[in-house]
């Protein structure tokens, strides 16, 4: 879930932070798909759009390995580089807001017990629960559970993938400049999904977190090295755009029809790559329109849309079962369509509003204050 660039390193690839924002509401819209069709059932129709959302997490770790890769992988030659900046640089991208949801989701936790509200699942919120959630290690038990902000698991994985950047670079460093061999990781990368899926399953079917995480960070820093196709030395950059579209489609509509799980694993982790690599490296009127301003601000802000959408969901599911109770199901499903969906829309849109308010007031104030102040004894050495 990181930027696609960092203030001071290389230029931004924009359509790759564009495509961040569809993947964040592909992952709101599965999440708030009960809510969305015990209110408008007549929804139904487009379920198919939202079933598949816990795919996203491919696509979101596909993108931090190639975009870790184009930041950081010249910087680690032989696997050796500025790995305390670089840990710095990372965890003060992203843990500002896992420590802030963590807050809010207590906090609302804690005030729905204390108001009567039956909590479900309460076995995952726990001390040791917290604890995981602060040290950022959640998703490294054998058998993880969903903790206090459920979909913040993906960022024990996202860490564990930057502890290990040295020995990624120091892998794709050696065979760089060999394509073979970064096909061969590419499909090394496949086989390690399947085989997660097979003997270590987790959420929905899919790899354990580290094995998935891995699998998707590496394949994306694999893609990196290897770069766009060339036919006569040029880059067909429509051809790109248009098989990554083609693919983001299937991963959105046809991945979730497949019932064997690690078929299903692989088939998402693929087409993931597939999206990354064309995006990167299309061109024409899709790939301007995903780098355009409004998608550029939406993937900048998607952090924090995925990081408080969970909390938010939580709040109005409670709220929801209390008009339900005042006010029978089927009378509420008698009201126009249109009075459900202004309700609907409420939630929906308090999530992108507290996204982008957490990101103009914890994530890009704390991030360049963690940077600033962990640069400036170098800055001090560097005066004297």
């Amino acid at each position: 879930m990181g930027d696609a660039a960092e203030a001071g390193a290389r230029s931004e690839i924009r359509q790759l932070t564009g495509v961040r924002f569809i993947a964040a509401i592909w992952v709101v819209l599965y999440h708030f798909q009960f809510m969305i069709f015990g209110l408008v059932p007549e929804l139904h129709a487009v379920g198919f759009l939202f079933e598949a959302g816990y795919l996203a997490v491919d696509l979101f770790f596909v993108l931090s390995g190639y975009i870790i890769a184009y930041q950081y992988l010249s910087a680690f030659p032989g696997g050796r580089g500025p790995y305390r900046r670089f840990l710095i640089r990372r965890l003060a991208r992203i843990y500002p807001l896992q420590l802030v949801s963590l807050v809010l989701a207590i906090l609302v936790i804690l005030t729905g017990v204390l108001l009567g509200f039956v909590i479900p699942s309460p076995q995952n919120f726990t001390v040791w629960g917290a604890v995981q959630d602060l040290l950022l290690i959640r998703g490294w038990e054998p058998f993880p559970h969903q903790g206090w902000n459920f979909p913040a698991w993906s960022l024990s994985a996202e860490w564990f993938a930057y502890l290990l950047l040295p020995l990624v670079a120091l892998l794709i460093g050696a065979v760089r400049r060999r394509r073979p061999g970064l096909f061969i990781v590419l499909l090394g990368c496949l086989a390690l999904e399947a085989l997660g899926a097979w003997l270590l399953p987790s959420y929905n079917g899919m790899p354990h977190p580290l094995v998935r995480v891995l699998a998707g960070f590496l394949a994306g820093a694999a893609i990196f090295a290897i770069g766009p196709p060339r036919i006569r030395g040029r880059t067909p950059g429509g051809a790109l755009a248009i098989s990554s579209l083609v693919a983001l489609a299937l991963l959105v509509v046809g991945v979730a029809r497949i019932s064997n799980d690690p078929t299903r694993a692989v088939v998402s982790l693929a087409l993931a790559g597939i999206v990354v690599a064309g995006l990167a490296g299309g061109t024409g009127p899709s790939i301007r329109w995903l780098a355009s301003r409004p998608l550029d601000y939406g993937g900048r802000v998607s952090y924090g849309i995925y990081m408080i959408h969970g909390i938010v969901l939580m709040i109005f599911g409670a709220l929801l079962a209390l008009l339900v109770h005042a006010v029978p199901h089927a009378t509420v499903l008698q009201w126009p369509v249109i009075v459900r969906l202004a309700v609907l829309l409420v939630p929906l849109s308090l999530v992108l509003v507290l996204g982008a308010l957490l990101y103009h007031l914890v994530e890009r104030p704390a991030q360049r204050w963690i940077v600033r102040v962990a640069d400036r004894p170098r800055d001090r050495l560097s005066a004297n």
